[in-house]
């Protein structure tokens, strides 16, 4: 058990990660959006659908979105609002853990 840092009641562990993992995902996207002139090829490992909107606007800026997933996983927004995808393979990552 810990201590809620917000409340100070006693939680478990898995509690505080879901209060914390809370609205990363909206963070994440606002720095995508505000950030634009800091990068020029945003590399998403993610599934969430909730990135489709900032990543279409980059896009529409002429930055590069690159969607990396792995084969089974792909989601069908992100497919389509980025400007690239990548699949990652198994074996691409076994081969490299191994160097």
């Amino acid at each position: 058990m810990l201590k809620c840092p917000k409340c100070s009641r006693e939680i478990s562990v898995r509690q505080c990660y879901k209060l914390n993992e809370k609205g990363v995902d909206v963070q994440m996207a606002m720095a995508i959006i505000l950030d634009t002139d800091s990068y020029d090829t945003i590399l998403l490992f993610s599934n969430d659908a909730d990135f489709t909107p900032a990543l279409k606007h980059i896009v529409a800026l002429g930055k590069k979105a690159v969607y990396c997933s792995f084969p089974r996983m792909p989601t069908g927004e992100l497919l389509q609002a980025c400007s690239e995808n990548r699949i990652i393979k198994r074996e691409d990552v076994e081969s490299r853990a191994e160097k």
